[in-house]
């Protein structure tokens, strides 16, 4: 019924309810195989009726509740076929594939709400997790190189969970175990004579640009870590972290809480050069330069290829990055008249992108993003701007080049914010 009202009736209030008490009446009831596709399908169709409703918070128990039931159900090989009690499903005479296919779709699912919200996808990680670890036994044999780059993406965007929850040690394995396999993809393009190389080599490039993005990502999610680790410890707040652990971490179940690595490639991730990044919070002046450093370094590098492609607003996207960059950057940099150099530069680097980029919008969407910059620059403006009135404290005489500078900030954060 739930079904029917879901799809026949378009009628969401009153097929949720149908389902929701579906799923109450086979409480703990789920694994018998008479019950188990009509179990994980009612979580199914309740997530497609939350997505309609946009109450997606509702969704992530329901898709977990899902995975958990199929691992369950499949974890002995010869597992019963299950009951195929739903008139509707394509495969009325095997439900072994309907079971495969509920999964599948529940995967699909759970990676669309992954791309929403990545940190409170904890089952879903642990699972490609071990997938990909699983993967790794037989992947250095495989003759099918693509297999290298579906590994290195998926890997890659797993890091993204794991920067977002403050796992810096695990976020960095994921990110330099990707690094290996386009590497490894690479090699194997040398010697591929298909005629379809010279799309493997632009499948190539894009995900070593993301990978690229993903390390600039760290290093800004380290440096913000790190200042907000600082201003804690100044606000006598306890502050014990631990780099593989977040405070949300904490909470979840022992499963959740163990740290995920990749055992096999310990020996191969030391030869990528961005894997000896540091994974722990930093203070130390020399050490944030360095971070500092590789984080514009590497964004030029993406930045450079977006231009290259011509995609506008990942240019922007790129550029907003650097200036978050140096957002944290300023913070270590120590007396405020070195801050105050520090983001001069910054609002240098953001004129000449906006004076860069202005011209070279073609659509509506593109002026919008472009609008974003000078909404950055008015900020910046105004940092900069409450840096030196701060300054003006300490020292005893104000000078007219002093006051003419301040007032032609606060021209030019009018001016920023009126172009915004």
């Amino acid at each position: 019924l739930g079904r029917i009202y879901l799809y026949k009736e378009d009628n969401l209030n009153v097929a949720k309810d149908y389902l929701i008490k579906c799923t109450e009446l086979l409480n703990g009831k789920e694994l018998h195989y008479k019950f188990i596709l009509t179990a994980i399908y009612a979580r199914i169709y309740l997530y497609e009726i939350w997505e309609k409703l946009q109450q997606l918070e509702n969704c992530y128990s329901l898709l977990d509740k899902a995975l958990e039931l199929y691992l369950s159900y499949t974890k002995e090989e010869d597992y019963p076929d299950p009951f195929n009690i739903d008139i509707f499903l394509p495969n009325k005479g095997n439900s072994k594939i309907n079971l495969i296919n509920s999964h599948i779709l529940t995967l699909d699912y759970m990676k669309k709400l992954y791309c929403l919200q990545p940190t409170n996808m904890h089952k879903f990680v642990i699972y490609v997790h071990n997938l990909l670890n699983k993967q790794l036994k037989t992947i250095k044999d495989s003759t099918e190189n693509h297999i290298f780059l579906c590994w290195a993406e998926a890997s890659a965007e797993l890091s993204i969970y794991f920067l977002y929850s403050n796992r810096f040690m695990e976020a960095k394995i994921h990110i330099a175990a990707a690094e290996y396999m386009t590497v490894m993809y690479r090699i194997s393009l040398i010697t591929d004579l298909d005629a379809k190389s010279e799309e493997k080599m632009y499948n190539y490039h894009l995900v070593y640009m993301f990978i690229n993005q993903l390390w600039a990502m760290y290093g800004i999610m380290l440096l913000r870590s790190s200042k907000e680790r600082l201003l804690q410890h100044k606000s006598n707040k306890s502050c014990e972290v631990n780099n593989t652990e977040s405070e949300c971490h904490l909470k979840l179940e022992k499963e959740i809480m163990k740290p995920l690595t990749f055992v096999d490639l310990e020996k191969d991730l030391k030869r990528i050069i961005k894997y000896h990044i540091t994974d722990i919070y930093v203070s130390d002046l020399d050490d944030i330069k360095i971070i500092f450093g590789n984080v514009l370094k590497w964004l030029d590098e993406v930045f450079m290829h977006f231009k290259e492609t011509n995609q506008f607003i990942p240019q922007v996207q790129i550029i907003l990055c650097m200036s978050k960059a140096y957002k944290y950057y300023v913070y270590f940099v120590g007396s405020k008249s070195k801050q105050i150099k520090v983001i001069e530069v910054q609002t240098k680097m953001l004129k000449k992108y906006i004076n860069t980029l202005s011209s070279e919008y073609n659509a509506l969407p593109e002026y919008h993003y472009l609008k974003k910059l000078n909404f950055e620059l008015a900020i910046t403006y105004s940092t900069l701007l409450n840096i030196m009135f701060e300054e003006l404290h300490e020292i005893e005489e104000i000078t007219d080049e002093m006051r003419m500078k301040m007032k032609q900030l606060v021209t030019n954060v009018i001016h920023e914010f009126n172009l915004f």
